[in-house]
């Protein structure tokens, strides 16, 4: 199973890039990610920065109340509404 990164590590790794101006490959070769999964994250946050990582991360089935799992599933497949 491929190694899953929260949202805030995937933003903080492009920032370092987009912002700090550092290169990809050595920011990738740094944190042990390959380039192509640092290049697609920056991908995402230039498509839309204010929500790059969108559905990127799974949500534990324990992590909160019926109704904020409903609602969040509501989110990930509106067609079913």
């Amino acid at each position: 199973m491929a190694k899953q990164y929260d949202n805030d590590f995937k933003l903080n790794t492009v920032k370092l890039v987009v912002e700090e101006g550092k290169p990809a490959s050595q920011v990738a070769r740094d944190l042990g990610i390959t380039p192509n999964t640092l290049y697609r994250w920056i991908s995402q946050y230039k498509d839309d920065p204010k929500h790059p990582f969108v559905g990127s991360v799974r949500i534990p089935v324990n992590s909160g109340s019926p109704a904020i799992l409903l609602s969040e599933a509501i989110l990930l497949v509106p067609e079913l509404v």
